[in-house]
């Protein structure tokens, strides 16, 4: 297995999953996990059999949350996106699991962008092509958005 650092930090920045649950799943002792999730040890410099368990213990807890995501505004993101002929973008915060549709009149080029990494593009139409204004239904949506979750 390769080890992503960034898997096994974003597991030991989540403040949902209690130590006692990583230690319990992994079979490390909280005094083991402790100095990596206060920042007194850098993950670097972890060793090779505790960052595989706590990326295994990642892998498995993001496959469980993709079953459980609860994607906030996608009814109103599609009913927007589907009404809407011109041209018009939806956007995924990922943080926040928030989805919304910017919608462009007459032809304005000038897209909104988002300096914020967490923010994705999702969708797009550039309007009066027919083929680009198929519809987009709130399960297709939701899929893409978890896809983009990775």
């Amino acid at each position: 297995m390769i080890i992503d650092t960034n898997k096994i930090q974003a597991l030991l920045d989540d403040k949902s999953i209690s130590y006692d649950h990583i230690a319990e799943v992994t079979g490390l002792s909280k005094g083991a996990i402790y100095p990596y999730r206060v920042g007194k040890r850098d993950i670097t410099a972890m060793s090779i059999e505790v960052a595989n368990k706590l990326q295994s213990f990642y892998e498995k807890i993001k496959e469980e949350k993709k079953m459980d995501i609860k994607i906030k505004g996608l009814k109103k993101a599609v009913g927007e996106f589907n009404k809407w002929n011109e041209q018009a973008r939806i956007y995924f915060d990922t943080k926040e699991l928030e989805v919304w549709t910017n919608v462009y009149a007459g032809g304005n080029e000038s897209w909104y962008e988002y300096h914020d990494e967490n923010i994705e593009q999702v969708v797009s139409k550039a309007g009066m092509v027919a083929s680009d204004n198929d519809y987009l239904s709130m399960r297709e949506l939701e899929q893409i958005c978890i896809a983009t979750l990775g």
